[in-house]
């Protein structure tokens, strides 16, 4: 059995961000730092790391501050394309319907990253993943932190599930992602 590698990635990045008020209020939040540079800026260093260079990002929130800051991507040796979306976010789903049907992203599995969470993550981990052909995503999931003592989904027969059968534990989301054009 062969493995596709996978080549593109989107990251989530149109949220207006008022938990983080009201230092996103002129300030995307991609864009508030993090040890010394901004949140997206993590992502994008890490997915290029991993030999991912084709990153579509979508936009809302002060998506002209997010453009004009990081621009095409060739200064961190990426190249970056822009999903802006109107006055309102569009939500997950609708970010990736329409960069999925604007050609931004190509129609083959693509890792998606939250753009507002922290992680170290070694994304070359799931560049090879090859999702079975029932299987619409992969979702990393980590033990509960203290906000989220309840998770957010559990692994029933190794696939996710908002419910859990019997005793079984849940687990929260991540952020991060491998996805399927077809989900």
């Amino acid at each position: 059995m062969s493995t596709s590698t996978i080549t593109q990635a989107m990251i989530l990045a149109a949220g207006k961000g008022t938990r983080l008020r009201p230092l996103t209020l002129e300030t995307p939040k991609p864009l508030v730092e993090v040890a010394g540079q901004p949140l997206i800026v993590w992502h994008i260093k890490a997915l290029q790391a991993a030999g991912i260079t084709d990153i579509t990002v979508n936009a809302s929130w002060l998506a002209d501050k997010l453009m004009d800051t990081l621009g095409d991507g060739s200064q961190y040796g990426v190249k970056l394309h822009w999903s802006v979306e109107d006055d309102e976010p569009l939500e997950t789903a609708g970010g990736i319907f329409q960069a999925l049907q604007s050609g931004k992203l190509k129609d083959e599995p693509f890792i998606l990253v939250n753009s507002d969470v922290w992680t170290t993550y070694d994304f070359s981990q799931l560049t090879d993943y090859t999702l079975g052909a029932d299987q619409r995503a992969h979702l990393l999931l980590i033990d509960n932190p203290e906000h989220n003592n309840g998770g957010d989904f559990a692994i029933n027969n190794g696939l996710a599930s908002e419910h859990p059968v019997g005793d079984a534990d849940k687990y929260t989301f991540a952020g991060i992602s491998v996805m399927s054009p077809n989900w």
